[in-house]
This record gives structure tokens, C-alpha cells and sequence, in this order.
């Protein structure tokens, strides 16, 4: 086998050999929040300085667990183990994983989750998707099987089953996401897309800023549609001139006749000395700043 299995002797020896290496949950997260702000949170919940304490919902969902794990030994394949505390851990340069079970040759293992909603329709599905991508790298399993139970207020729900096969692209984009946590989390090494600021708090002061910017130029492209719109209808209303006074406002509309305009770019083709000798004025240099948004990963 490529992969090393740890078997904790408690909890607390589960919890301790977990800060050895970065996880299959942490890179799944690390992968599809790809922020300073998330890589900071796993950090420090990595080293200590902070602290999950879970929640309702975390509670449900390994309180089900053992219901999961029995419907995955009926319907799934009877051969699946129930992963019980402390949990036996698999491990492949530096990332670990804690399936929630497996077979005992680990040609297959299986996630449990709880939710509130169709599971295709939970915001942290493709999180789940990568976990379980991580996982399957790790063993080199054939298949891992998704069964999720959803619920009404904590009252139990149908129960469904989703087969994930090894992705090998994915894969490779979560092992190299994986180096780079690793190197944050554990050597203080910041990836290249955090960005050229001087500082650790200056690039989320900076990440925060753009995010800032984006939200404000998807409003103001709306905005601007709607003046669009707006300028068209009164347009349409009031013909093609007008001047007058209107709820308080002075509205003007005018109509420009039609001109030609000058082919600058074709003139400097076609007559460079010329274009040359007249391009003397100067203009000032300015700053330009401008965001585009970087495709998401696949």
C-alpha cells in the first residue's frame, strides 16, 4: 500500500496526530475557498490558537452516524466497517484522512453527512465532493459512496446514496492546493495568489478591499442597466428633444445627428511619420486599478 494507517490509543492521541498533517476536510475547504480569511481559520485551528467547538448540527450528524453506517452494511455493501472512536486515520504525504468507514482492504469507503436539504443542494456539497476525492487519492480506492440522511428539525428523513469515482484531474488540482496548505500551515509560506502584500494582515486587508469592489461594480453594472432602461422609456415618452421641469428636476433629452468619426488606428498603419509628428501632446499618467474574476475551479 502507498498510504500508512494510524490507529490512535484515544480521542485525545486522534486529536494529536491530526496536527501532524493538513486534512482531507481542510484541503476540500482550502480548495473551494480558496481566501486568506479561510486559509487563516484553518491555520490557527491547525495550531491552537483557535477553536472548533462544533455545533447542533456537527452533534446530529455523528449522533446518525452509527444509523448511516447501518444502512450502508445493508444497501451500500456489507463489507463496509464503521470508522469508531478513535478513529483509525490514513495517511499519504503529509495529508490525512478519517473515513467515516471502509472496507478492510480500503478498495472502498464511505462519507456520512447530515443535512437540512437534498444533499446536491447543500452549499457545502462540492466541499463534500472533495473531501471524498482526497480520500480516495489517499487509498487508492475504487470507489467511495456519499449517504447522507436529511432531516426536518433534527427529525429523521430518506436517506440517499451517491457513488463517487476517483477523479484523477480534481485530484491533482487537490494535492497541489494540499502542498501549498501545507507549507502555509506548518512553515508560515504564502502561496503566490494571496498576493505581493507586505504582510499576512495586509493581504486580508487586501482580499477584503477587492471583495469590497467586486460587490460595488456588480451593483453599479445594474445601476447602470437600469438607467439604461429608464433613459430609454422617458425617450420613447417625450420624443426625440425636450426641456422641462419635472417632479423637481430639469430634464433634458437631445439627439445627436449623425457624424463620422476618424480612424485613428488605420491612419498610424497607414501613415506612421505622419502619426509620429503630431502625437505631441502629452498626457498625464495615471493609476488604473481593475478586477476580473478568475475561473472558478472545475
Amino acid at each position: 500500500m502507498s498510504f500508512e494507517i494510524i490507529t490512535p490509543a484515544s480521542h485525545d492521541a486522534w486529536l494529536e496526530e491530526r496536527k501532524r498533517f493538513v486534512t482531507a476536510t481542510e484541503v476540500a475547504s482550502a480548495y473551494t475557498t480558496r481566501t486568506v480569511a479561510n486559509w487563516e481559520r484553518i491555520r490557527d485551528t491547525k495550531t491552537g490558537v483557535a477553536h472548533f467547538q462544533g455545533n447542533v448540527y456537527t452533534r446530529w450528524g455523528h449522533e446518525r452516524e452509527p444509523v448511516l453506517a447501518q444502512y450502508a452494511e445493508l444497501f451500500v455493501n456489507a463489507a463496509l466497517v464503521l470508522n469508531t472512536d478513535p478513529q483509525q486515520m490514513v495517511v499519504r504525504d503529509g495529508v490525512s484522512a478519517s473515513p467515516d468507514a471502509f472496507t478492510l482492504d480500503y478498495e472502498e469507503g464511505a462519507e456520512f453527512k447530515t443535512t437540512t436539504v437534498p444533499i446536491n443542494e447543500n452549499q457545502a456539497y462540492e466541499k463534500y465532493l472533495c473531501q471524498i476525492q482526497v480520500a480516495l487519492w489517499i487509498t487508492g480506492a475504487k470507489r467511495w459512496h456519499l449517504i447522507a440522511e436529511q432531516h426536518n428539525d433534527f427529525v429523521p428523513g430518506d436517506i440517499t446514496h451517491e457513488v463517487i469515482e476517483p477523479d484523477t484531474k480534481l485530484q491533482a488540482e487537490l494535492v497541489a492546493v494540499a502542498e501549498e496548505l501545507s507549507r502555509f500551515v506548518f512553515d508560515g509560506v504564502r502561496p503566490d495568489w494571496m498576493g505581493g502584500a507586505d504582510s499576512l494582515d495586509d493581504a486580508l486587508v487586501l482580499e477584503q478591499l477587492v471583495t469590497q469592489l467586486a460587490a460595488v461594480q456588480e451593483q453599479t453594472a445594474v445601476l447602470r442597466q437600469e438607467e439604461t432602461a429608464l433613459k430609454q422609456q422617458i425617450g420613447d415618452l417625450v420624443g426625440g428633444s425636450a426641456s422641462d421641469e419635472v417632479a423637481g428636476w430639469k430634464l433634458t433629452v437631445s439627439t445627436t445627428a449623425p457624424s463620422l468619426g476618424f480612424d485613428s488606428k488605420a491612419f498610424k498603419q497607414d501613415h506612421a511619420e505622419l502619426w509620429e509628428q503630431y502625437r505631441t501632446r502629452k498626457v498625464a499618467g495615471s493609476r488604473r486599478v481593475g478586477i476580473k474574476r478568475i475561473k472558478e475551479n472545475a
